[in-house]
């Protein structure tokens, strides 16, 4: 009788760690998956805010407008460094390593 009891207790725990683990390991696959979904949504955005300050810095150019091409030239390249620090975390939250929180 002690047999069954003590095999009892010890396939419990066994299930309950076995539920504990799939439980840590689903939500971390699905957190993961939600950083990278909003890194690639912050990414489209400023690749398009990029393209249309693109085509302003173009404009303010041909028309000879250099201090709006000198403001809009250092917002292009406040861009470009957002988007090459979200691609190196997008990189590494895919490699599995930590991306230190901050507003995505």
């Amino acid at each position: 009788m002690q047999n069954y009891a003590l095999l009892g207790i010890t396939l419990l725990l066994v299930v309950v760690y076995m539920l504990m683990t799939t439980i840590e390991k689903t939500t971390s696959y699905f957190g993961k998956r939600s950083s990278l979904t909003q890194i690639e949504d912050k990414h489209e955005s400023l690749r398009k805010q990029r393209r249309e300050m693109l085509q302003h810095y173009y404009w303010a150019q041909s028309n000879n407008e250099r201090d709006k091409e000198k403001k809009l030239e250092t917002q292009i390249f406040k861009i470009d460094d957002e988007l090459e620090e979200l691609k190196n975390d997008y990189e590494s939250l895919k490699a599995g390593k930590k991306v230190p929180l901050k507003k995505i």
